[in-house]
C-alpha cells in the first residue's frame, strides 16, 4: 500500500513540474543576477524587454556607464530614438563616434556613397546634372573657375562692381610680361621717360635748370634746358644728331649769362652758324630756341625768340 502511494505521489509531482516548466514565470520584483545565459548553441533563445535597458552603475567621476554589448549585434527591426518610429518628432538618432560603413548607405532614396563618388569623379559634361551651386554655397564651400561656367564672369562682379566691360577690353593681349610690351614706363608721381625711339605727344615738357651747362643725352629729348642760377657762362653739348633724328631740345636764357649750344664737330646748326661744330649763343633773359635733329648731321631751329649768335 505504501509502495502504491509513493508511486502515485511521484507521478503527481512529475506532472505538476512539467506543467510549471511549460508556463512563464512572473516575478513582481527586481531580479538581480551576476550573469544570465539565455538559449544554447544551435537552438538560440529569445529575450524579451518590454521596457528600457539601462546601466545603473556610474564611473569614478559619477558619470553614467553605457550599456555595453560585448559581441556583434544583429538587429532585425529599425532603430529610432523617439517614442514612435519616423521623423515626426524632434529626437534625432545620435552617433557619438566615428562610423565605418562597409556596405551601402542610403538617405531617403539616395545612395549617399554613390552620390559622393559621383561628385568626386564628376566630369565637365555631368556638371549641370550633378551640382547647382548658389552664390552662398560657392562663397562658403569652394571656388569655381570661369572656364567651368556656361558664360564668363560678369564685369560687375569684379573689383566691387567698379570694373566694366570697357576696362576688360584693355586686357586683351596682355601677358604676365606686360612691362616688356610697353615702350615707356610711367613712375608714380613722375614723368614719362623712354629710350627716345618713340614720341610722346600731348605730354608736359620737363624743365631742367643747370647753372653751368651739361652734355645732353638721349633720355633728355623733349626737355627745356635753362641756365637758372648761373653766375657765369655755360656750354650745353648736343648729342650726335644721327642718334636722335626727329627729336628736339629747347633752350631758354633765365639768367643774364652766356648760354652756348654746341653741336658735335661733324654736325651743324643750319641758318644759325656758318660751319659744322659752331655753337650758337644767347645771353638776353627771355631768349628761347628749339633745335630739331633733321638728319645724321644737321640741326634746325623750329622756333625761337631773342638773339642767338654764331660762336666758334
Amino acid at each position: 500500500m505504501k509502495k502504491l502511494a509513493f508511486v502515485l505521489g511521484l507521478a503527481i509531482a512529475i506532472f505538476v513540474s512539467a506543467q510549471i516548466a511549460s508556463a512563464a514565470q512572473i516575478i513582481d520584483d527586481a531580479l538581480q543576477v551576476n550573469s544570465l545565459k539565455v538559449g544554447q548553441q544551435g537552438a538560440g533563445g529569445v529575450t524579451y524587454f518590454n521596457g528600457t535597458i539601462v546601466n545603473e552603475t556610474t564611473g569614478d567621476d559619477g558619470a553614467n556607464n553605457p550599456v555595453t554589448f560585448g559581441d556583434n549585434v544583429r538587429i532585425d527591426g529599425r532603430i529610432y530614438r523617439g517614442a514612435t518610429a519616423g521623423t515626426t518628432d524632434s529626437l534625432s538618432l545620435i552617433v557619438n563616434d566615428n562610423m565605418e560603413v562597409e556596405g551601402s548607405l542610403t538617405v531617403g532614396s539616395t545612395n549617399v556613397l554613390d552620390a559622393i563618388n559621383g561628385i568626386i569623379t564628376i566630369s565637365q559634361s555631368d556638371l549641370d546634372n550633378y551640382m547647382l551651386m548658389s552664390t552662398y554655397d560657392a562663397a562658403a564651400n569652394g571656388l569655381v573657375d570661369a572656364d567651368k561656367l556656361d558664360s564668363g564672369i560678369a564685369a560687375t562682379l569684379v573689383g566691387a562692381g567698379t570694373v566694366g566691360n570697357t576696362e576688360f577690353g584693355f586686357l586683351n593681349g596682355v601677358t604676365s610680361g606686360i612691362q616688356t610690351q610697353l615702350d615707356v614706363k610711367q613712375e608714380a608721381g613722375g614723368a614719362i621717360t623712354g629710350d627716345g625711339t618713340t614720341t610722346q605727344s600731348g605730354m608736359l615738357s620737363v624743365v631742367t635748370n643747370d647753372s653751368n651747362g651739361k652734355t645732353l643725352t638721349i633720355s633728355e629729348v623733349g626737355t627745356i634746358q635753362t641756365n637758372a642760377g648761373a653766375t657765369s657762362g655755360g656750354i650745353w653739348n648736343l648729342p650726335d644728331a644721327s642718334s636722335v633724328i626727329g627729336a628736339h631740345f629747347t633752350f631758354a636764357v633765365v639768367a643774364a649769362q652766356n648760354l652756348d649750344i654746341n653741336p658735335r664737330n661733324g654736325d651743324q646748326i643750319l641758318a644759325g652758324t656758318n660751319n659744322s661744330g659752331d655753337a650758337v649763343r644767347g645771353n638776353d633773359i627771355g631768349s628761347m630756341i628749339t633745335l630739331v635733329s633733321l638728319n645724321g648731321s644737321s640741326w634746325a631751329a623750329s622756333g625761337g625768340s631773342g638773339s642767338w649768335d654764331d660762336v666758334n
